[in-house]
Formats: structure tokens, C-alpha cells, sequence
């Protein structure tokens, strides 16, 4: 393993400004925050870290989490007025992670997606096996002018070079997540994020925070000497 992406003592000055496209901070739609409280007590957490843009990204998985675009909208209004109770300085955005199956392709053709920052669509597919339905479905999603971003690509023990490859070939990003680089799923997980990292296949980075034990995890990789070195999705504000 190349030398920057050894974990070492913190050495550099508190971050600042940064934006996270994949947190599930919105109470009781899945399997992220269980109430209000868990919810405003990790967003804090997070701006005390030195985030100030987060992007709420409940699942949207027809089989396990139904969620409707108007019930996630509320959902994040609700607790956009906590943050504002609470004086918070943060900026929530709304979007979802889209599991690829027959029911996003519905939603797709309907275009009723909630997206990161005006036109990208943060995707995932299963953990276990391929699909055939991925391929066509990405390609889908760029052809109807959106721009697949593949969450946590590393977490796909399945999927070889050559998927990679040809994901990026369609026109999809990647984001990867932070606690792949604590090992928290694992080292196969680990080993292959610094593999995606050193070959700059990652386009962004996201916390994926469920629950509050992460965010001492989450808080040692920021604190640590490679952060910077991180795809830290301040373009992605902008950017298209």
C-alpha cells in the first residue's frame, strides 16, 4: 500500500466546507436515524466535524424501503425545521439512493427522481450478485439526461476491472465511502477502495452515516494526514 494512504496521526487543521452526497439522516424511512433526536444529533455531529452541505439519501428499494418522492421531501422538511430550531449552520439537500431494479425503471420513465445537485442520480445495486437489469439501466439514466453516480463501487466484491471500466465508459461516477477506508465492511472492502483510489476511478466521497456509533469512525478518517488527498465533492455544487 503507497505510503499517503497510510492512516497516521493528525497533522492537519480542522477541515472545513465540506459536503457529503450520502448520509440517511432522515427519521424512521429506513434504515439511517430512528427519530428526530438521532437525526439533529448527527447532523451537529457532522457540522462539528466541518460539514456544512449534506445531502439526506434514504433508500428508495421497493421491496424493503417504498419510499415515495413526496413522503422523503417531507420527511426532509421536517428536519430542516429542527436545524433551524437548533440553529444549526448547515445546508440539507434532499435526494435518495436508487436501487436498480423494475421498480427505479418506472420511476425513470416517470421522471420522478430526486437528484444530487441538479442532474445526478446516486444508484446502488445488489450486494451479493449481478443483475443483468444494471447495464441497461445505467445507460437508461445518462440517455435521459441524468448522470449515474454508483455508491460505495467497492462494496460490489463481484464486480471486476472490466465492470468498472465499462460503468465509467457509460458515463457513471463513482463515490466512494469513507468508512470502506476504516475497514468497516471489511478488508476486502478496504483493500479494493485504495485500489479505486490510487487508480482516481472516485469521483466523490460520501459518509453513508446510518446511525451515531459511525461518526468516530467517520471523524478519524477526517482527522487523518490523507483527507485532502480525498475527492471532497466541493465541485459537485456547481459542477454538472
Amino acid at each position: 500500500m503507497i505510503s499517503f494512504f497510510k492512516f497516521n496521526k493528525p497533522i492537519r487543521p480542522p477541515a472545513t466546507n465540506l459536503v457529503d452526497t450520502h448520509a440517511h439522516l432522515l427519521p424512521g424511512i429506513d434504515d439511517g436515524a430512528n427519530s428526530m433526536a438521532e437525526s439533529i444529533h448527527m447532523i451537529e455531529q457532522m457540522h462539528l466535524m466541518g460539514y456544512t452541505n449534506i445531502t439526506a439519501t434514504p433508500h428508495v428499494f421497493y421491496d424493503f424501503y417504498p419510499n415515495k418522492k413526496e413522503d422523503i421531501v417531507r420527511c426532509a422538511q421536517d428536519v430542516q425545521a429542527e436545524i433551524e430550531r437548533n440553529n444549526i449552520p448547515i445546508s440539507l439537500h434532499v435526494a435518495a439512493e436508487y436501487f436498480l431494479d423494475d421498480h427505479f425503471k418506472e420511476l425513470l420513465q416517470e421522471g420522478s427522481l430526486l437528484t444530487l445537485f441538479d442532474n445526478k442520480v446516486l444508484i446502488e445495486m445488489s450486494m451479493f450478485s449481478a443483475s443483468p437489469i444494471v447495464d441497461e439501466l445505467i445507460w437508461q439514466i445518462t440517455a435521459k439526461g441524468y448522470c449515474p453516480v454508483l455508491a460505495h463501487p467497492e462494496r460490489y466484491l463481484y464486480l471486476t476491472d472490466e465492470d468498472y471500466t465499462r460503468y465509467l465508459a457509460y458515463g457513471c461516477k463513482f463515490q466512494i465511502n469513507l468508512l470502506s477506508l476504516k475497514g468497516y465492511y471489511g478488508r476486502q472492502v478496504e483493500r479494493r477502495v485504495y485500489r479505486i483510489l490510487k487508480n482516481n476511478l472516485a469521483t466523490f466521497v460520501g459518509t453513508d452515516l446510518h446511525k451515531p456509533a459511525q461518526l468516530n469512525l467517520i471523524k478519524s478518517v477526517i482527522q487523518s494526514s490523507f483527507f485532502s488527498k480525498l475527492p471532497l465533492n466541493r465541485t459537485i455544487l456547481t459542477s454538472q
